[in-house]
């Protein structure tokens, strides 16, 4: 009887199916804080500090068994809605929360803002009482936040775009001339775009969004006012860079993106995309 025991016992292990292995990333805005976390089904839970003007920071702390296998288990049951996003448009301030699963070659996302699924709400309660309850330790690892960012991060016009103005929005022109900045929705006034260290389009609003006006060679001739923007003028500095002889305080930067802030509502952004 003994021998038949251990065998049935052995038999039942061997067969117990192994877990699923998870890339999971976090991110949460509100007014005061912006970070992302990252697990990846270990032990060690990934912090990366993204508030305000400072570079971004990693971090990285050591889960203990009760708090690996609640996230394990949440991301086990949980179930993505069809649609990836639900923002309450409404609402310039308030919460944001973003995820991305990828597991077994598939990824599923989902941002929240001020609504949506409210089991994902309360997942993010639960990722955020275990940030809380842990010191975290500065690492110099690169954490990829590349697929999440598409989803929180405003998509900039390709090619190389070089300046853009905001000001205080009036809710008549489409979702995408709109960027949230500092807890402010901010409307796109103009978008110059450079090819080549030459000004080839001039981007500005019209009654059903933007309008593309091609200049150069393969479009209209240069207005008075683009004619001294007609070639790219820029230097940088330590604490200021300069567009066409004037010069531009640097607030932020970020990767390809400098970020100056000209006043309440003003502020200009340079992107260099490669």
């Amino acid at each position: 009887m003994r021998i038949c025991i251990i065998v049935l016992v052995l038999v039942l292990v061997g067969c117990e199916s192994p877990k699923k292995k998870y890339d999971f990333t976090f991110y949460k805005w509100n007014i005061h804080e912006s970070y992302y976390l990252k697990f990846n089904s270990s032990d060690t839970l990934y912090y990366v500090d993204a508030y305000g003007f400072k570079k971004e920071e990693t971090f990285f702390a050591i889960l203990n068994k009760e708090e690996k296998e609640r996230i394990q288990n949440i991301l086990d049951t949980i179930t993505f809605p069809k649609e990836e996003s639900f923002e309450n448009s409404t609402v310039d301030d308030g919460e944001t929360n973003a995820f991305v699963l990828k597991s077994e070659q598939k990824s599923k996302k989902l941002k929240i803002h001020e609504s949506g699924p409210e089991q994902f709400w309360l997942f993010g309660k639960v990722l955020e009482r275990i940030k809380l309850g842990h010191e975290f330790a500065k690492t110099n690892k690169k954490v990829d936040l590349k697929e999440i960012n598409d989803m929180v991060l405003m998509k900039v016009p390709s090619s190389f775009v070089v300046e853009t103005k905001f000001n205080n929005h009036y809710d008549i022109y489409p979702p995408d001339c709109y960027l949230i900045f500092q807890n402010k929705k901010r409307l796109i006034k103009e978008i110059y775009k450079y090819k080549r260290g030459i000004l080839n389009e001039y981007w500005f609003l019209g009654s059903e969004g933007f309008a593309v006006e091609k200049l150069g060679m393969n479009g209209n001739k240069y207005s008075k006012e683009q004619e001294c923007r007609k070639f790219l003028n820029l230097e940088k500095a330590k604490d200021y860079l300069a567009f066409n002889s004037v010069r531009y305080k640097i607030d932020y930067i970020k990767g390809d993106t400098i970020i100056s802030k000209i006043d309440t509502n003003d502020i200009v952004i340079f992107i260099d995309e490669k």
